[in-house]
């Protein structure tokens, strides 16, 4: 699945909308090696930042435990980012299915899709 969100104050909601989806359709073109990187060094700071705290740590370990069948080491969950290549990346992208879309909005009005 592909996951996206946006906020904005309620009178500029369908504009943000009408922005979003296309950027989101536009995904299986791939991203840049600048964005990529973005990414990269993003989620390792997460993995690390979020291993700090015991309860945190915890629940990684044990969400290893459920989807992977395994624990994984700080170490092995950074190679493992590291391990993706933007090629790869990019190749994954160009597959996925992006329609049909399911859209869920929060606010004061409904809103439709472009």
């Amino acid at each position: 699945a592909l996951f996206g969100y946006s906020a904005s104050a309620p009178e500029r909601a369908h504009q943000t909308l009408d922005a979003f989806v296309p950027k989101l359709r536009r995904i299986r073109q791939g991203v840049a090696a600048d964005e990529f990187e973005r990414a990269r060094v993003g989620m390792k700071s997460r993995a690390i930042m979020q291993a700090e705290p015991t309860a945190a740590r915890a629940g990684a370990l044990a969400y290893d435990y459920v989807h992977l069948g395994r624990l994984r080491t700080l170490a092995q969950v950074r190679q493992s980012i590291e391990d993706v290549t933007l090629p790869a990346f990019n190749a994954f992208l160009s597959e996925l299915p992006i329609d049909p879309l399911t859209l869920v909005t929060i606010g004061p009005k409904a809103l439709t899709l472009p």
